[in-house]
């Protein structure tokens, strides 16, 4: 791995959604107000309209259109370190590698200083794990492979 990226993975945290999120298609290019604070997302394309809020928010909402494509629950996965547009190439694959090797799925979302996942809310302890294994392999460097036995002992 690129020194730049172990440099900025040593520096970064992992912040957990405590509430559960929904992802939600909207069949049309729709005008959507999220109010409050913490994490929510709203891309439009051609089309539709993807919205990422705290179920809670979503079910209390008027917006539950007819049409809209529910998928819940998710966890909000936040990398607490900067990631600066120079210098960071290849954060998020890295990060697509390690849940890739582990066979989870996940979405991302990046904003103007930091990067987000969300994971199916049944797979987050396992992200997790595999994240803070990386970011503790960029700090200490990797684990070294255990010695190989001496003749005459038993492995």
């Amino acid at each position: 791995m690129d020194e730049n990226l172990k440099q900025l993975f040593s520096k970064t945290r992992l912040l957990v959604s405590k509430e559960d999120f929904a992802v939600v298609g909207l069949p049309a290019v729709a005008d959507v107000q999220i109010g409050g604070e913490g994490f929510s997302a709203v891309i439009k394309e051609r089309g539709i309209t993807t919205v990422i809020l705290p179920v809670e928010k979503w079910e209390a909402s008027v917006q539950n259109v007819k049409g809209a494509v529910v998928e819940k629950p998710f966890k909000v996965i936040m990398f607490d370190t900067i990631v600066p547009w120079e210098g960071s190439s290849g954060f998020l694959a890295e990060i697509s590698r390690v849940l890739s090797s582990e066979g989870i799925s996940f979405g991302s979302v990046s904003a103007h200083s930091h990067d987000h996942i969300y994971v199916k809310a049944s797979e987050k302890d396992r992200a997790v794990k595999a994240l803070e294994k990386l970011i503790s392999e960029c700090k200490e460097g990797p684990a070294a492979p255990p010695a190989p036995a001496e003749e005459g002992e038993e492995e």
